[in-house]
């Protein structure tokens, strides 16, 4: 900024809004006037023209305002695939304590995704001790 202007403008992916730079959102972002808006909030959405708004890319599902790798994706290493996965067979996976969920995403795409546990409860040694114990002592 000169000292012409009274305020510096926000860089490319964000927006102002009272007085400071917040980022822009993925969602209700109109973009067919400017599609490189998209890219600047996540380097994995694109404009979709007929929407008027940015969606991820295909093979990509939105999560707090970024485009995240589904299970299956395309990859070469781990670091593609993000915390939550690993690259497997050049297509990501997800981690041996970890289960595949199927959802729709908000475009009414399936996507697979990773979640937490592998589908059964396991059971710690302390925990069954306590059971015995309760058990012993309430009945």
């Amino acid at each position: 900024c000169n000292l012409a202007c009274e305020r510096a403008r926000c860089k490319p992916g964000y927006k102002a809004e009272q007085s400071q730079c917040v980022q822009n959102e993925l969602e209700n972002l109109k973009c067919v006037y400017q599609e490189s808006v998209c890219p600047q909030i996540d380097e994995n959405a694109i404009c979709n023209r007929d929407e008027n708004e940015c969606w991820c890319r295909p093979s990509f599902y939105q999560l707090d305002n970024t485009c995240v790798r589904a299970v299956g994706s395309p990859c070469q290493s781990d670091e593609q695939c993000g915390g939550s996965m690993i690259c497997k067979g050049q297509r990501c996976d997800c981690n041996p304590n970890q289960r595949i969920q199927e959802i729709l995403d908000k475009y009414g795409r399936v996507i697979r995704r990773c979640v937490n546990g592998i589908g059964r409860i396991q059971f710690s040694p302390v925990v069954i001790l306590f059971f015995i114990l309760a058990r012993t002592f309430f009945i």
